[in-house]
């Protein structure tokens, strides 16, 4: 009994020596900045840790950080800053192989108004390969990660968008459209353009031109509109094709000739489709489309499908 009772003094001693507060040398925040270093053993690992928080000169704690060991023999390096008032700004994880020296995993959190996570990164060698993730803005939650690049270039297989954060994308291909009563436009062309709103909503445009010709005959139809894209950012499971669905309105224009004869017209038109975005690579993917496009001409209506297949451009990412 007074073995053990020796040797819990023992330790509470050796405790009290590492946790003696002081002078900073390199006044990390400033004149009369404090260090206090304790050493202890973590409750859930029982992996010895070193701890060591720095105060300013009004005694508010600005760096907590903490060094240990993971249970693959890493060196863990974790710290926590905080502002003048106390309040977390930023917190980071790091470890490293202590025998190549080189960075396993990374990780940072920045933090906002009323403690919330605002930015986030993480970098993470996984399965022989560098990956680096980056969060998008959040409120109160993390949206699990998409993959923005991959460190090893030997292996590019795995580039690809899940939750696209992109201010803008932009599409060019191939252009069908099919009219419900007439003629078929086989030969035609697809431009859209989309701005980010929101996660899930984007403001986009197109415009698209067809033409189909018999002879001497020919009709060229293009169709300009604008309105709301929705598309579900599935984060969690990060597929590498995603669905997306859009409706618009805008204006019909028609130029049709006929042997030396030449005339057009334009109407308002409203439309209607989805498709299927095929994630590629981080800036780059593939977009199937189809919709419905109604026409108003002269107090009647006039209906059409058009369908399209193009490339998708993701430009301005935070």
């Amino acid at each position: 009994m007074k073995k053990i009772y020796l040797i819990l003094m023992l330790g509470l001693f050796s405790q009290q020596i590492y946790s003696q507060r002081i002078p900073d040398p390199n006044n990390t925040y400033g004149p009369g900045t404090t260090t206090n270093t304790s050493t202890s053993t973590n409750p859930d690992t029982f992996i010895p840790e070193t701890k060591t928080d720095y105060q300013d000169a009004n005694g508010t704690t600005r760096q907590e950080t903490i060094k240990t060991k993971d249970h693959d023999g890493n060196n863990v390096t974790k710290e926590k800053f905080y502002d003048k008032t106390g309040k977390l700004e930023k917190e980071t994880e790091s470890r490293t192989d202590p025998k190549t020296g080189r960075v396993v995993f990374s990780e940072e959190k920045k933090y906002g108004y009323g403690g919330k996570v605002i930015q986030a990164s993480k970098f993470a060698h996984e399965n022989g390969k560098y990956f680096f993730y980056d969060y998008d803005r959040v409120k109160q939650e993390y949206k699990d990660p998409r993959i923005v690049a991959n460190i090893d270039n030997t292996n590019t297989n795995k580039e690809f968008f899940a939750c696209n954060d992109s201010k803008m994308r932009l599409t060019l291909g191939y252009s069908y459209f099919k009219a419900s009563k007439g003629n078929s436009f086989p030969i035609g062309v697809d431009l859209g353009i989309g701005f980010r709103l929101n996660k899930n909503f984007r403001f986009v445009t197109a415009l698209s031109g067809h033409n189909s010709t018999d002879g001497d005959n020919s009709l060229t139809r293009i169709h300009a509109t604008a309105g709301v894209e929705y598309k579900k950012e599935d984060c969690d499971k990060r597929p590498p094709i995603s669905i997306f669905s859009r409706i618009a309105i805008g204006m019909m224009h028609d130029r049709i000739k006929s042997g030396e004869s030449k005339s057009s017209g334009n109407a308002a038109i409203g439309s209607a489709g989805g498709g299927f975005d095929i994630n590629i690579k981080p800036k780059m993917g593939v977009r199937l489309s189809g919709d419905y496009i109604l026409a108003f001409i002269n107090g009647n209506t006039q209906g059409g499908f058009r369908f399209g297949a193009g490339v998708n451009f993701y430009l301005g990412h935070k």
